[in-house]
């Protein structure tokens, strides 16, 4: 079975990780307690999958704890992340004329965002969202099934920044 792709964001910048649920999974049975070996296990075993450059070290194990974090359902900070914004949808005339008017707005509004559109069908079922596209903002759903109109998107974005 392969391993699927995980982005995080580290820094400023969306990486796609190999295999880490297997990784979280497998240091969540060792029970390691011990911040700093709990650090060095995750940052050695996400090696082997993936490339860590040296002088990202730092970023990619405070990626790596968060994220492992939010995977055990431990608190965690999200200090210094963009705010995302995924319109939803598999390419579509709608999706993407939705994306289109996402992009406007935050442009408009001056937002530092990761404004993506998620086309892939796995990735989009696990939102629950049945009708597209569909726009989320820091994971929470917007709106499904309608090509918003660019009033209302930016309601919407002035409602969460």
């Amino acid at each position: 079975m392969e391993d699927e792709v995980i982005q995080v964001s580290i820094g400023r910048r969306r990486i796609g990780l190999v295999g880490l649920k297997r990784i979280f999974q497998k240091v969540q049975s060792l029970g390691i307690e011990d911040s700093e070996k709990l650090e060095k296990k995750l940052l050695s075993l996400s090696r082997e999958r993936n490339y860590i450059p040296l002088a990202a070290e730092k970023e990619y194990v405070r990626a790596l704890l968060r994220e492992y974090r939010r995977f055990t359902g431990q608190p965690f900070e999200e200090e210094g992340f963009l705010p995302e914004i995924l319109v939803l949808g598999p390419g579509c005339v709608n999706c993407d004329e939705l994306f289109r008017r996402v992009l406007r707005v935050a442009c408009e509004m001056g937002l530092a965002a990761d404004v993506r559109h998620v086309k892939d069908s796995h990735e989009i079922l696990k939102y629950g969202v049945v009708p597209t596209p569909a726009l989320v903002v820091n994971g929470s759903i917007k709106s499904a099934g309608k090509l918003l109109p660019v009033e209302k998107i930016r309601e919407l974005l002035k409602e969460t920044f």
